[in-house]
């Protein structure tokens, strides 16, 4: 019986997006989408997770410690990668061409 609810609930969703695409333009249709998906997406979530009995703000906590170290391993590759490395190693480049910005 739940699955029989959910699929009539994802087929209503469906079926209301494309009777707006065909209502509407997709233009109208992406703006309305583009200001509710965030803020959609940003309560669903926790609710979801508190609704299966996790501990959100935790299971947050640790997925942005995670980040920040994946953050740290990434940087010295993007600065190898960046123009500012090829700044820091031929300082007389900026120095004599201000407007020089290497790709």
């Amino acid at each position: 019986m739940k699955k029989l609810k959910k699929r009539i609930v994802l087929f209503g969703i469906l079926g209301g997006l494309i009777a707006s695409f065909i209502l509407f333009s997709f233009i109208d249709v992406m703006q309305v989408v583009s200001v509710i998906a965030i803020p959609l997406i940003i309560v669903i979530i926790p609710i979801y997770g508190y609704s299966k009995g996790l501990k959100v703000y935790e299971v947050f906590t640790d997925g942005a410690k995670e980040g920040f170290q994946v953050a740290l391993r990434i940087i010295p590759f993007w600065w190898r990668s960046s123009w500012l490395s090829v700044l820091s190693v031929h300082p007389e480049q900026w120095i004599c061409c201000p407007g020089y910005f290497p790709p």
